[in-house]
């Protein structure tokens, strides 16, 4: 009890925390499933507010003297079965440090009570046995009434006990079956005295309210479980019981799926079961004990009965059956040689060592969960009317939820918000946020809110820590109740606080409507860019702008709807009596502009934070390899990558209308770039790999979408080709593939063509091009190329490292739930295709590079070390910036225009 007292940490469980609570008003929170556990915390409070201590605070000591009780009851009974004082102080030592046991005496639960009068139960036996004598049938029967008021499923313990007494008084030569009889009543009258008593007090009168009230735990909690499952999580919570492994629990759930760890405990459990038959011999009891070893057994068996159809991953019900496989083996200590009793007491006290050590370090994890701290945050912090929405989890990342809702909610019951996992909270939420939006209050919500893990397996059917399936969430499609949150907030402004919960920090929001907003940012932007622009200096942007003229001659099937989009610039240019290239020069920048916007809204969305959405668009924006963008070449990347962002951004809309944003933006892209047939490619398979429905659902709706996108984007080439006068096949096909042979073909040395992409990826990334001539001053080509290559294998293996140590984070990525996320990387992949095997060190490495970056925004918004990341991208940016304007001021001179304007001096002169 010292030991207990001096270690014993805040109480942090839901029910221990409320019970105090409950006890306060008991008739209005009477519990049939703990009939005088209510009562004894009205007690409780009582006697606390008398002596001038905490409430809840003298409920858990009285816990700790209670479990007192227990271990000094064990130990006078193993004492006299095993006649040995120092197993017994083996076997208390181990109860008292196991973790389940430990948790009990901590945390203000009514099963120690319950194993008392059980153990009592037992002791009045062992009289029985010896003395056979009425009074100690009478004490046993009392003791197990008394046993029930505290667990109702005690009530199954009473059949073992009468198949005891039965059995014990039929080999008596004078049975006594009138005080069997008794007994039957008496019992019937301690069980059910105080629930007739109770239920008048609570004016409960009628037949069916009395039966719905002592069985209304089924229905408020969750029914009776028969799943095959339950046997593996039975092992679960014998092993928890046993050996505290919460730590080894996390670390499994980490890196394994359900499906291994269910593996991994069978095998434990068989090779448990293999060891008590091995060892059978040693767990017969001594010849006088066999029948109370018996009694023992039966007590087993019928409280893993309940058990198994219950709650079996729920170790502290596993304490009794750990109390009486201690009783069990004290009654054949007699039988153990030397050698084995100290064996068996060394195991037991390493048990309990590790225990000692693991149950405080637990406790001191665990008792974040206690909401007194957080509430008292919550009240500085939050109006008096504002509330807060939170997940309906009752343990997200050591906080309970659901009790820090129930402690505000007695002192404010409109503060909270509890977002279920339903499509109709999802709705209600919109409803509230309105009327909050009305009133001009603020709304607090939590960072888990829009973390889609939490949305994934709502019912717990599918993992095997979860202690029960709530049938009531059975069918609910989380992905899809994710989305609709995110919708539902997507026109709201929520940012992140300074509220922090454990690793909750919540977002905070007036709920003023968003507008289409960041207006004076665009345009700073936009004249920002204009103001850092170089003439138009480049071959192909000089010369699309040219072609432009006479659009359907020059039309290019690479880039089929760039020159039509140049021949409506020139239009607008004469509508605007300017053709200066720096008009089309601005249209790109806009264009742009309208991109970067639209990335950064999403990538501050992903990521949850403002700072990391800046950063990431001004590492992107002087991007070098971006053409178009710093090099300003007029060719269709600034469309092009305005398509991709789009096609990204509208992922967010949910499968449905992601897969018609998606089919309507890349359809464009590949009008402005030949090659984004292989985006469509990619998202196909997206479709089919992590796209809802059964697989034969996902083939079919990634075939009709194939489908719709090649009939759109080979009609609008067939459209194009037909005016152009291109009227065979064979023609159309050489004039669709005709870039193929003006320009060069595949690259086939892909050994060569990886080493390359090394480089295109680096100079996309960071502005090495000036350094190119040093380097080969010092090399040969040869050298170079062979360099590339080893570098490019050694970074594949640092990668499939890194790959392989954060592959638990990988593998709970939400590629399922979040389209945006998976098509990011199909987007990623696909892309990368065409890169390498065309021109792997040229500019097309800036198309992926968008994605990437929203793969990193998602990725950051968990991640402890992004501040650090983002210093350095910041730098990054403000060198690529520094020398791509240096660059840009010396290609300047190739501009044609001064040099045509020369020329045209020069020749009217002559």
């Amino acid at each position: 009890m010292a030991v207990a007292l001096h270690w014993r940490p805040l109480v942090y469980n839901f029910d221990g925390y409320m019970y105090p609570l409950e006890g306060l008003d008991p008739l209005d929170t009477m519990n049939a499933h703990h009939l005088f556990w209510i009562p004894m915390q009205a007690l409780f409070n009582t006697l606390a507010l008398k002596m001038g201590v905490a409430p809840r605070a003298f409920c858990q000591i009285a816990g700790i003297g209670m479990s007192g009780l227990l271990v000094m009851v064990l130990y006078l009974l193993t004492v006299r079965i095993s006649s040995h004082k120092r197993w017994s102080c083996v076997v208390v030592i181990f109860l008292a440090l196991s973790p389940q046991y430990w948790f009990l005496t901590m945390q203000n639960l009514p099963y120690v009570p319950f194993f008392i009068f059980v153990l009592l139960c037992v002791w009045a036996c062992f009289y029985y046995l010896q003395t056979l004598s009425r009074w100690p049938m009478v004490g046993a029967v009392t003791a197990l009434a008394f046993a029930v008021q505290f667990q109702q499923a005690g009530l199954l313990l009473f059949f073992p006990l009468a198949l005891f007494f039965l059995w014990n008084e039929s080999k008596l030569s004078v049975p006594r079956w009138g005080t069997l009889g008794f007994c039957f009543l008496f019992s019937v009258f301690l069980v059910c005295g105080p629930y007739l008593v109770i239920a008048h007090l609570m004016n409960i009168d009628s037949v069916q309210e009395f039966r719905a009230w002592v069985t209304d735990y089924l229905d408020s909690q969750h029914g009776l479980q028969y799943r095959w499952l339950g046997l593996i999580q039975a092992v679960i919570g014998m092993v928890r019981c046993v050996v505290q492994s919460d730590a080894f629990e996390t670390r499994l759930s980490h890196d394994l799926t359900s499906w291994p760890i269910a593996a991994l405990y069978s095998v434990i459990g068989c090779l448990g079961l293999a060891g008590v038959f091995s060892l059978a011999k040693y767990l017969s009891p001594a010849p006088h004990y066999k029948r109370l070893f018996k009694l023992c057994l039966g007590f087993i068996a019928a409280w893993s009965f309940f058990l198994l159809s219950w709650e079996p991953l729920m170790a502290h019900f596993w304490c009794i059956t750990l109390i009486l496989a201690l009783l069990c083996l004290s009654m054949a200590f007699s039988q153990w040689t030397r050698i084995f009793r100290w064996r068996t007491a060394m195991i037991l006290l390493g048990i309990s060592g590790w225990n000692a050590f693991a149950n405080i370090r637990q406790d001191r994890l665990e008792q974040t969960r206690n909401p007194d701290r957080w509430l008292a945050e919550i009240r500085r912090r939050i109006g008096p009317q504002d509330f807060l929405v939170f997940m309906a989890r009752n343990r997200i990342d050591h906080i309970d939820y659901d009790l820090l809702a129930q402690g505000l909610s007695r002192e404010r019951p409109d503060a909270i918000k509890i977002l279920l996992p339903d499509e109709m909270s999802a709705m209600d939420l919109r409803h509230d946020l309105e009327s909050a939006r009305q009133r001009g209050v603020a709304v607090w919500l939590s960072g888990w809110i829009f973390d889609p893990m939490q949305y994934r397996d709502i019912a717990g059917e599918h993992n095997i820590f979860s202690p029960y399936p709530m049938k009531n969430l059975r069918g609910i499609d989380g992905a899809r109740l994710y989305w609709m949150v995110r919708q539902t907030l997507q026109p709201y402004a929520p940012s992140p606080s300074d509220l922090v919960v454990g690793h909750d920090r919540f977002f905070e929001n007036q709920l003023k409507k968003s507008t289409t907003g960041y207006f004076f940012a665009g345009l700073i932007f936009t004249a920002f860019y204009f103001f850092l622009s170089p003439p138009l200096f480049n071959y192909d942007g000089y010369l699309y702008r040219l072609q432009g003229l006479a659009s359907l001659q020059n039309i290019n099937q690479t880039h089929l709807i760039w020159i039509p989009f140049q021949w409506g610039l020139w239009q607008l240019s004469y509508l605007l009596h300017t053709e200066s290239a720096r008009f089309f020069q601005a249209i790109s920048i806009l264009i742009l502009a309208m991109a970067y916007r639209r990335s950064f809204l999403l990538w501050a969305r992903l990521s949850g934070r403002l700072e990391i959405a800046a950063v990431l668009t001004f590492f992107l924006s002087p991007a070098r390899r971006l053409s178009g963008i710093w090099d300003h070449r007029m060719n269709p990347t600034p469309c092009f990558f305005l398509c991709v962002v789009s096609s990204l951004s509208s992922q967010e809309g949910g499968w449905g209308e992601a897969r018609r944003s998606a089919a309507f933006w890349l359809s464009l892209a590949t009008l402005l770039h030949q090659a984004a047939v292989l985006l469509c490619i990619g998202y196909a398979v997206m479709i089919v790999f992590l796209g809802e429905g059964p697989l034969r659902t996902r083939i079919q709706k990634a075939a009709g979408w194939l489908t719709a996108v090649g009939f759109f984007v080979g009609g609008s080439y067939f459209l194009v080709a037909y005016l152009k006068g291109i009227h065979t096949l064979p023609a159309f096909w050489n004039w669709l593939v005709g870039y193929l042979h003006t320009q060069h073909h595949l690259q086939g040395r892909w050994y060569e063509d990886f080493a390359k992409s090394l480089v295109g990826v680096t100079y996309t990334l960071l502005p090495l091009q000036p350094h190119e001539d040093s380097l080969y001053a010092h090399f040969n080509d040869a050298q170079i190329r062979g360099a590339l290559i080893a570098l490019s294998v050694m970074l594949a293996l640092l990668s499939g490292g890194f790959a392989w140590r954060m592959r638990q984070r990988i593998r709970t990525f939400p590629w399922r739930e979040e389209p945006v996320v998976g098509m990011s990387l199909m987007l990623i992949l696909s892309w990368s295709i065409f890169a390498i095997f065309w021109e792997p060190t040229n500019y097309y490495w800036a198309v992926p590079l968008f994605p990437a970056l929203t793969l990193a925004a998602r990725a950051l918004r968990s991640a402890t070390w992004r501040p650090g990341l983002l210093i350095v991208l910041a730098l990054i940016s403000v060198w690529s910036l520094t020398v791509d304007h240096e660059q840009d001021e010396f290609n300047a001179q190739r501009f044609v225009e001064p040099q045509l304007q020369r020329v045209r001096q020069l020749a009217r002169k002559k």
